[in-house]
């Protein structure tokens, strides 16, 4: 019944987690970068935070919803709900970033 084709028990599709550790690096850097004071790091925290973090919560639902598709998917518990906390401290933290930008640029 399981052919090389129509893949067996031993072959399960596992979600793309490795944008959510990619996701995940980029908040910790957007929040590492809050240590130096400088409208250039706040730019790039920013840009890490916002574009970044959304970004690789992006392609990973993609990707995710592609391999879906699969019989043999197999969903990692408490993925979606780490996609969308990434999703909320990565846009807070460049949030922050952006304040402390137009903080500094409005003086």
């Amino acid at each position: 019944m399981y052919g090389p084709s129509a893949g067996g028990p031993g072959d399960l599709v596992r979600p793309p987690l490795a944008w959510l550790v990619a996701a995940f690096v980029g908040v910790v850097v957007t929040f590492v970068l809050f240590g130096w004071d400088q409208n250039a790091t706040n730019a790039v925290g920013y840009a890490v935070g916002c574009v970044g973090v959304i970004t690789c919560v992006m392609i990973y639902r993609i990707k995710d919803q592609t391999r879906r598709q699969e019989p043999t998917y197999s969903p990692a518990s408490g993925a979606e709900l780490l996609a969308i906390a990434l999703l909320v401290v990565g846009v807070a933290g460049s949030v922050a970033h952006l304040w402390l930008l137009a903080t500094e640029l409005s003086k």
